[in-house]
């Protein structure tokens, strides 16, 4: 066993060959001095009775290590967030349905308040409701919150009602206890299963537990304030009411915009191109009417 003189000389041996002497460095009163920073790589301790030149880290050093520790801090943040947006999302392609690449439009800044803000909606349980037509980017507006929160760490869910009863379904049994421990879940196309009694009563029963734990939820539909007011299932309606923020999606249909958009480029490029007479051709073409099979 070393007694405390040879433990010393062991840790002075050992930090000598950590923080070895380099090019630059230069000895001033008897301390080895940072050729960088220009300050000191070692200092005297006194032990007993006997004065020891131990090393230190210099300010550089320091400046060093703390660089990779917030490195491997950001790794290890990117990592969970990957992880967060993974398991907010059933498509990838949602992760891109960001704030920076959207269209500066009413919806979007409504969605843009709500998420700033969401540390104090958070604590206060509220939520939205994005109505209106089809195309008015209520989903697109949801999923830019999502992203901006997970961003944050926090812990999000974007999900349909059909997939939600997936998720929820445990061999027959409705276990809805795990949904309490996501920061902000967003039920998409609610008016959509408003005539299945099932996905009604999930919903009913994930929205009243919610905000019974004052937790907060985004609901988008394409349901109008009025189809709130007269819809059969106004248990729901009712407890949307108590705890969302309505707002109201106005606009053109995106879809039929970037469609007839498209479809004005791809002409515009085709040389040679006859001349037309937009009043001899059809509506559906003038417009960019289309049926995609979404809403």
């Amino acid at each position: 066993m070393m007694n405390l003189e040879e433990l010393v000389n062991d840790i002075e041996k050992r930090c000598d060959e950590a923080n070895p002497k380099v090019k630059g460095d230069y000895v001033e009163d008897g301390i080895l001095i940072c050729g960088n920073c220009e300050t000191p790589k070692q200092c005297k301790i006194t032990i007993g009775a006997k004065e020891h030149i131990v090393p230190c880290l210099c300010e550089c050093k320091i400046e060093h290590y703390k660089r990779e520790e917030n490195k491997r801090k950001q790794e290890k943040t990117n990592k969970y967030i990957s992880y967060l947006k993974e398991k907010a999302f059933a498509s990838p392609n949602m992760e891109k349905w960001r704030f920076e690449f959207s269209e500066d439009t009413e919806i979007i800044n409504e969605a843009k308040k709500y998420a700033a803000g969401f540390e104090n909606h958070f604590t206060k349980g509220e939520g939205l409701v994005f109505y209106g037509d089809v195309g008015t980017g209520k989903s697109y507006a949801a999923a830019c919150v999502v992203n901006a929160l997970t961003d944050k760490g926090y812990r999000c869910m974007f999900t349909t009602i059909p997939n939600l009863a997936n998720e929820c379904s445990d061999y027959g049994i409705l276990k809805i206890d795990w949904l309490l421990e996501i920061d902000l879940i967003v039920l998409d196309d609610y008016s959509a299963h408003k005539n299945n009694t099932a996905t009604l009563e999930l919903l009913y029963e994930v929205i009243n537990a919610r905000l019974n734990a004052n937790l907060p939820i985004i609901v988008t539909t394409n349901m109008s304030r009025e189809d709130f007011v007269k819809d059969e299932n106004r248990r729901i309606n009712s407890r949307l009411y108590q705890a969302c923020r309505f707002f109201e999606a106005k606009g053109e249909d995106r879809r039929k915009r970037i469609y007839r958009d498209r479809a004005n480029n791809i002409y515009a490029a085709v040389p040679n191109k006859p001349s037309y007479d937009k009043t001899k051709m059809s509506r559906s073409v003038i417009e960019g009417d289309f049926n995609d099979g979404t809403n």
